[in-house]
C-alpha cells in the first residue's frame, strides 16, 4: 500500500489564511479515499475503464475505504476474489447490471425494470446465490407469484431483470455455465377464479329484480355487446 502525504494554501474561498492537508491512501491504485474540505472522507474507485469514479462522502476514513475497495472488486478493475464469486447475490449484480443497462434502455423501460427489480425480484431473489440458482427455485416463485395476483406484464418485467442478471453474473465471470434458469418459464398471470354462467332463468329473475328501467337498460347493453362496467359507464 502506498500512502501520500501532502499540504498546500488554499485559494479564494480559503483566504490564503488556512493549511488544507488532503491525506491520499491508496489500494492497489484502485480504491482511494481522500478528506474533503469539510472533513468527511470521499470513496474514490476505478471503474472497468480505468475512470476514477465517486462512490460518495462518509464519516471516517476507514468507511470510506471499505466501500471503495468494495466497489473497486465489483464495479471495477479488481478482479473478483473466488469467495466472492461463490456468495455473490442476486443483490450484489442487480444493480450493476442496471448501471450496464442504462446507456441501452429508454428512460421509461429502464425506470421500469429497476422498479420491478426493488419491488419485486430483490425481496424474492436478494440474499440467493448465483452460484447456487436453480430453475426450480426460480420456477417456484413464478408460481408463487401468479398465485398471489402478479399480472403477466409484471411477470414478464421479472422474467427479463432475473434473465439480464444472470447474464451479468456470467460476464463477470460468478457463474460458468450458459444455462438460463428462466428457460421455459410460462407466464400465467393472475389465477382466475372459476366464473359460473348464468342460465337464461336465471338471467331474467336478476333481470327482473333489478330496481330502476336505467339499471335494466345497463344490463341489456353488458348482455348484448359484452362491455365492461366502465366503458358502459362512459356512454353515460
Amino acid at each position: 500500500m502506498m500512502r501520500y502525504h501532502c499540504c498546500w494554501k488554499a485559494k479564494n474561498s480559503w483566504r490564503g489564511k488556512r493549511r488544507v492537508e488532503q491525506d491520499y491512501t491508496m489500494d492497489k491504485a484502485a480504491s482511494r479515499a481522500r478528506q474533503e474540505k469539510s472533513g468527511r472522507w470521499r470513496a474514490l474507485y476505478r471503474d472497468a475503464s480505468g475512470k476514477e469514479v465517486s462512490a460518495g462522502t462518509y464519516a471516517t476514513k476507514d468507511e470510506a475505504l471499505a466501500v471503495a475497495r468494495h466497489q473497486a472488486e465489483w464495479r471495477g478493475s479488481v478482479e473478483l476474489s473466488p469467495q466472492t464469486r461463490a456468495t455473490a447475490t442476486f443483490a450484489d449484480v442487480g444493480p450493476i447490471w442496471l448501471d450496464y443497462k442504462k446507456s441501452f434502455l429508454k428512460k421509461k423501460t429502464w425506470h421500469d425494470y429497476q422498479r420491478t427489480f426493488r419491488l419485486h425480484v430483490l425481496p424474492a431473489l436478494g440474499a440467493q446465490r448465483l452460484v447456487e440458482t436453480r430453475h426450480a427455485h426460480i420456477f417456484r416463485i413464478f408460481q408463487a407469484w401468479g398465485e398471489n395476483g402478479m399480472g403477466a406484464a409484471t411477470q414478464r418485467d421479472c422474467r427479463t431483470v432475473i434473465k439480464g442478471i444472470y447474464a451479468q453474473a456470467r460476464r463477470m465471470d460468478i457463474v460458468q455455465n450458459d444455462v438460463d434458469p428462466t428457460i421455459g418459464i410460462e407466464i400465467r398471470g393472475r389465477v382466475i377464479e372459476e366464473v359460473r354462467i348464468l342460465t337464461e332463468d336465471e338471467w331474467f329473475r336478476l333481470y327482473d329484480a333489478l330496481p330502476t328501467e336505467g339499471a335494466k337498460l345497463f344490463a341489456k347493453i353488458r348482455l348484448a355487446t359484452g362491455i365492461r362496467g366502465n366503458e358502459a359507464l362512459a356512454l353515460t
